[in-house]
């Protein structure tokens, strides 16, 4: 495909800075952002206090990316979506990568600009060529499914899906030490449908592109059983 497949165990690390957690990160954390300092909330639960509480964590630290990113969400839920996709254009420009997944998921909606399904692949592009990887399964999704200015493609999505897959391993690897020493002795093999089944999990029943079902439902019974806080 000639996209940059190399994967480390620095992949999907973004600079969260040295700023120590606050009500910012406590009212607009994002739950899948790999460098939240909070549980993470999600979109529909964030309260209109969140802006003014990162507008203030953002002036106290202007090289805190992930006070920029989390503004974004905050003005986001306030539906100031040009003003969201400038914070998360920010945030991505000091080395915040999930801020260019925020934006492609905007052109993919239609949220605030008008949508398109190119833009919104330059920007998850963007986001793993940057460290996120989680950016791969939203490639994946939309070749898929395609739409508008996209045709579906199979082999596309597939291959965004085993390239995600392969970035999970090492990620996996460094954060199943949170969990059972059980868990740690797992195959990566193993690890590698944890990751496929959750991708199944998130989409639809019809995402059984590559793994066996049954593989995939015990990988995720097992995922959810050894790590129910999701912590790993």
């Amino acid at each position: 495909m000639g996209y940059d497949t190399s994967v480390s165990p620095e992949r999907d690390k973004s600079i969260s800075g040295n700023a120590e957690a606050n009500q910012c990160d406590s009212l607009a954390a994002h739950p899948m952002d790999p460098a939240k300092k909070a549980v993470g909330v999600d979109f529909s639960l964030i309260e209109p206090q969140a802006i003014s509480e990162c507008e203030a964590a953002a002036r106290g630290h202007p090289q805190e990316a992930r006070f920029f990113f989390q503004l974004g969400r905050a003005l986001e839920k306030a539906e100031r979506f040009g003003e969201a996709r400038d914070k998360y254009y920010h945030a991505a420009r000091l080395g915040y990568p999930i801020g260019y997944n925020n934006i492609a998921i905007q052109y993919k909606s239609g949220t605030g600009v008008a949508r398109s399904l190119l833009k919104a692949i330059e920007y998850h592009r963007k986001a793993w060529d940057e460290g996120f990887y989680t950016a791969a399964s939203n490639l994946a999704s939309i070749y898929r499914e395609g739409g508008q200015d996209v045709s579906p493609d199979r082999q596309q999505a597939l291959e965004w899906l085993n390239l995600g897959a392969k970035a999970a391993i090492h990620i996996l690897r460094d954060n199943w030490r949170t969990c059972t020493k059980k868990v740690m002795v797992l195959s990566l093999t193993r690890k590698r449908r944890f990751f496929i089944a959750q991708l199944k999990h998130n989409y639809s029943k019809k995402w059984a592109m590559t793994v066996p079902p049954n593989g995939a439902r015990v990988g995720l019974a097992r995922f959810q059983e050894t790590c129910p806080q999701r912590t790993c």
